[in-house]
């Protein structure tokens, strides 16, 4: 149970010595500290006094060499009488003596001297010089410690007289001003709640201020329960809706946007709810600007290809009357292959939309004209007349590899010949082969080693006419290999040959 004020005679709320602090010096001799509380305070001092009484319990002592002690010791202070008479004995009967024989009592019939070696209560014996434990003294020698240790008892017992009566008028000061909050709570520094104050308010006045600003700011807010359930008004699936004002862009992808996996709380209804006004008006503005092109009336799209050892770049789309380039260098676009080499241009996007395409020849570049490719157009336009200028960021994704080169076939009675174009700069080798009508068996090879970018040609000679033969083109391109399909050509037949077949047509 915590000790509390029950008398209640000061018409004071009972309050726990746990909360009443000890404001008075650190008093090191029993290890308390300013602070601590008045619990703590009078368990230390209660644990000295019950160490005390245990020094002056009589029975701690052995008074056996002056059995019988008569009278009959009742209390400490019996027993101090008791030692001062005995000593006062020893002192009269060492001045009266006019020898050096040693003085001595009787006790029974037993005669002590004060050179007679007693054995000694257990709080007086001690570890000597070489650790042996000291249990019996002189008779002299006990008297001197046994005095001793009596002043000293003597003079801690004032001393704790003496704080115990500070103690005693400390509580009672705090027990008849602690209904007085101003005095008996702690200031505490608020900047927020009560505004600054140099002393610090009381705790309890910060409390009721915080309750009441609490509860006013709970009815103006909601309870958790309603902010949850308003938060949760959020338009559904509005994380794939289309921005109203950048049309082919969906919510989610606005800056600083809460996708709904992480759309938790009211700042993050907030944040979106901005999001989605700013987007609003953004529109709104736009159809206010409706006799003017803006940036929502502008679709361009991106593609490519190689073809011939030039990377092909196709811009189309819808590009309203009055925008041109940012910069008369046009947009800048920046190609990367998968091995991490890059190559940057500009292309002017007013005089490519919609024509032939871009051409960027590979050759003249770091780029692996073998490896897929990232093409991103930082477009930027502007239409001076409505002061509107348009960025957008558009990326194609080029799945490039080595290809087969379209072949054109050429034939006679007894030849085929091939024509292809060279898209790849050295190192290139491309071999032809001519295999039977089953295409399992080579008739004959044509290699072409590092032929220039370009057309390139070969013929098959001494064939069989009117016979079926199947060629196969293989590309070896910077280390990869390609094997291309197989093509079935057909030999023509001999000239007589043919004109019989002319003359078996019936005539209509």
């Amino acid at each position: 149970m915590i000790p509390t004020n029950k008398d209640n005679q000061a018409g004071c709320e009972p309050v726990s010595s746990n909360c009443v602090i000890w404001q008075g010096p650190d008093i090191p001799c029993i290890k308390l500290c300013k602070g601590d509380s008045i619990s703590d305070v009078t368990a230390k001092l209660a644990d000295e006094l019950c160490t005390i009484m245990d020094y002056v319990d009589v029975d701690s002592y052995d008074l056996e060499c002056f059995n019988p002690v008569c009278p009959t010791l009742e209390n400490f202070h019996d027993l101090i009488q008791f030692i001062i008479t005995q000593l006062c004995n020893l002192q009269t009967c060492c001045e009266a003596q006019t020898t050096t024989t040693p003085i001595s009592l009787r006790e029974g019939e037993k005669i002590l001297t004060n050179e007679s070696v007693v054995t000694v209560a257990p709080c007086f014996q001690f570890v000597n010089e070489v650790g042996d434990t000291v249990t019996t003294m002189t008779l002299e020698d006990y008297a001197k410690a046994i005095g001793t240790r009596v002043c000293a008892i003597l003079l801690d017992i004032a001393s704790l007289q003496r704080r115990m009566t500070s103690l005693e008028s400390r509580v009672t000061i705090i027990e008849e001003t602690c209904c007085n909050e101003d005095e008996f709570e702690l200031p505490l520094i608020s900047s927020c709640v009560l505004g600054p104050n140099p002393g610090g308010w009381p705790v309890l006045a910060v409390l009721q201020a915080l309750e009441t600003q609490f509860c006013e700011l709970k009815a103006a807010t909601g309870t958790p329960t309603s902010l949850y359930l308003a938060i949760a008004k959020q338009c559904a699936n509005l994380d794939t809706q289309q921005s109203l004002a950048m049309p082919g862009t969906n919510m989610a992808s606005l800056p600083g946007w809460v996708t709904q996996s992480n759309y938790i709380n009211v700042a993050n209804s907030l944040n979106n709810m901005w999001i989605t006004i700013c987007d609003i008006r953004a529109a709104v503005l736009s159809l206010a600007e409706c006799c003017q092109p803006g940036c929502r009336d502008i679709e361009i799209a991106m593609s490519a290809s190689i073809s011939g050892g030039n990377l092909q770049i196709f811009l189309t789309g819808i590009l309203p009357f009055g925008f041109n380039d940012c910069s008369g260098l046009g947009s800048q676009v920046t190609i990367q292959d998968t091995d991490g080499n890059i190559y940057v241009t500009n292309i002017p996007i007013t005089t490519n939309i919609n024509q032939p395409p871009y051409l960027i020849t590979l050759a003249s570049t770091p780029l692996n004209p073998i490896l897929d490719f990232t093409i991103t157009m930082n477009s930027c336009l502007i239409n001076n007349t409505a002061n509107v200028t348009c960025e957008r960021v558009i990326s194609f994704l080029l799945n490039n590899s080595i290809t087969c080169a379209s072949t054109v076939f050429t034939t006679t009675g007894t030849s085929i010949q091939y024509d292809f174009t060279n898209p790849y700069a050295p190192p290139v080798i491309y071999t032809m082969e001519l295999m039977n009508s089953l295409g399992t068996i080579v008739l004959d090879t044509i290699v072409h080693t590092n032929p220039a970018a370009g057309p390139v040609t070969g013929t098959f000679m001494g064939l069989s006419t009117s016979t079926t033969y199947n060629v196969r083109m293989t590309v070896d391109y910077s280390g990869q290999t390609k094997i291309c399909p197989l093509t079935a050509v057909t030999t023509d037949p001999t000239e007589c040959a043919a004109a019989d077949l002319f003359n078996v047509i019936p005539a209509f």
